[in-house]
Formats: C-alpha cells, structure tokens, sequence
C-alpha cells in the first residue's frame, strides 16, 4: 500500500516538473502549514510535560 503511494507520488512529481502548472491558491497551503505547527506545538508540549512528570 505504502509502495502503490509513493510510486504515484514520485510519478506526479516528475510530471510537475516536467510540465508545471503556475501555483495559484496559497491561501489553503498556508491554513495547512498553520494547523500542521500548532499541532506539532501541541506535541511538543505534551511530550515535554510527560518527560519532566517521570524524571
């Protein structure tokens, strides 16, 4: 499952650089990267937590 994935993603890249399509709507790429901190933040924060509660 995991092989079938990358393989498609290797493919579409190669087609993107071989015929790219002008980037259009940064709008939702930067929500994602937003969302993606806040929820690596909020890892981090509790991994810190649970490190300093069993030392």
């Amino acid at each position: 499952m995991f092989t079938v994935g990358a393989v498609i993603s290797v493919m579409h890249g190669v087609q993107q650089l071989f015929a790219p399509e002008p980037a259009s709507d940064f709008a939702i790429a930067y929500v994602v990267l937003g969302v993606s901190a806040v929820l690596e933040g909020v890892s981090l924060v509790q991994s810190l937590v649970e490190v300093r509660r069993t030392s």
